[in-house]
């Protein structure tokens, strides 16, 4: 019995095809705010640039792309990824459907405009990634701790050799 990857099933539809009419507002137009950008962020990290083209296909991946009509970013919720190119990468959405999202926003038409914007891109953590980063905070704050410690430690232990020295000589003194 052979497994099939999903990820390599073929899709019936690049959106768009399907017939779905655009409502005037949607979801998206909704989370436009720092505050739940912000929240639908969390469990993501943001991917440099110059390393999109070594995310594993199958992430989930979320956006910021810049609206040449409307002269602002925009965040997306995105979808998983299926296929990287140099100008842009396919995601697919809700039901498999496929879509792409331009990885430049350029002055001109096409590909042949200054690049004025690159799209950013966040990955969702998978539970590994999530879990060595805990490891690392974690890790990160018993070094402090041990830090503080042998600090305290040097300070009780100065402390110490200053109370053997003043009692040595209180002993001196009383011992006459």
């Amino acid at each position: 019995m052979q497994i099939i990857n999903p990820l390599q099933i073929p899709y019936s539809y690049k959106l768009g095809t399907d017939g779905y009419i655009r409502p005037k507002k949607t979801y998206t137009d909704t989370i436009q705010n720092e505050k739940d950008i912000v929240e639908k962020l969390q469990g993501y990290v943001e991917i440099e640039p110059d390393d999109v083209d070594n995310i594993p296909v199958g992430s989930f991946l979320r956006y910021i792309k810049y609206d040449k009509k409307d002269k602002k970013e925009r965040f997306v919720l995105g979808g998983r990824l299926v296929n990287i190119e140099s100008n842009y990468i396919v995601l697919s959405g809700i039901n498999n459907g496929l879509f792409s999202v331009q990885r430049y926003t350029r002055d001109g038409e096409g590909n042949n405009g200054k690049i004025i914007y690159k799209t950013r891109f966040f990955k969702r953590l998978t539970e590994e990634e999530k879990l060595k980063d805990q490891l690392a905070d974690t890790s990160k704050k018993a070094t402090n701790m041990l830090e503080k410690y042998k600090e305290l430690i040097e300070d009780l232990q100065n402390q110490i050799m200053e109370l053997k020295q003043e009692n040595a000589i209180l002993k001196k003194r009383f011992t006459r």
